[in-house]
């Protein structure tokens, strides 16, 4: 749903920092010093698969993956009166609660003030311009594949529910699955601006912070626990763009 797909991004804050990342998770390729460090949230807590989350509707919960597809990061300078880009990265990449950090770019050394920007998802001409051998792993994600001919999922969300009728269920036996996107939602964001240098020697960090709260604190969840964004289906795309 637009509201699952747009709000997860509006709390999101970009940082920029000097930071020499000390795991071997996710080693840089040569030519790659911008690392995406990502970490989902549910308000002020962090999202772990055996943490119950509860809602206004009374929901209690798991959230046992949620992933994304961004594209189209970009650099542009706002202190030089031509504006220039020094980033504009062609790759897609799949965001996950098991992929958390990509390296996926480079910045030459240098002073940089001014604004990151990116993409979430792929409208119908984003989809029609895609490259053949693209940059990153989302478009032959399983997860964020459509079938049903409508391009790529912006978002999925993927976890468990405590059946309320059942004083027994403390696993969560209701299943639920978001899966929002297709050609019609996507979503574009801008950080604030940003000042930061970088030397030869050090790797820039873009951390996402994603809080899924204004997704789920009065969406209920038992009642609905599948969205696939069907274009087809009234019910469900109306739900989809709400």
């Amino acid at each position: 749903m637009k509201k699952l797909a747009l709000l997860a991004f509006v709390v999101i804050s970009i940082v920029a920092c000097k930071e020499k990342d000390l795991t071997n998770d996710n080693p840089a390729l040569p030519e790659e010093n911008l690392q995406l460090k990502t970490s989902f949230l549910y308000g002020d807590k962090g999202i772990y698969e055996d943490s119950v989350l509860v809602n206004n509707k009374g929901n209690r919960f798991f959230i046992t993956d949620i992933k994304f597809l961004l594209n189209n990061l970009y650099f542009i300078h706002t202190n030089k009166p031509e504006r220039d880009s020094v980033l504009w990265d062609t790759g897609y990449y799949a965001i996950s609660t098991d992929a958390l950090t990509k390296f996926v770019a480079i910045l030459e050394p240098g002073g940089y003030s001014g604004h990151y920007g990116f993409k979430i998802g792929l409208d119908s001409v984003a989809w029609a311009n895609r490259p053949t051998n693209p940059r990153g792993d989302a478009l032959t994600d399983a997860d964020l594949i459509r079938n049903d001919g409508f391009g790529y999922n912006a978002l999925v969300i993927k976890g468990r529910a405590i059946d309320p009728a059942d004083p027994l269920d403390t696993a969560g036996n209701i299943p639920f699955e978001y899966n929002i996107g297709g050609y019609f939602i996507s979503k574009k964001y801008r950080s604030d601006k940003l000042n930061f240098s970088l030397s030869s020697s050090s790797e820039v960090n873009l951390i996402l912070n994603v809080d899924i709260e204004p997704i789920f604190n009065d969406f209920d969840i038992v009642a609905k626990p599948t969205v696939i964004s069907d274009i087809s289906d009234p019910v469900d795309y109306e739900i989809a763009e709400m």
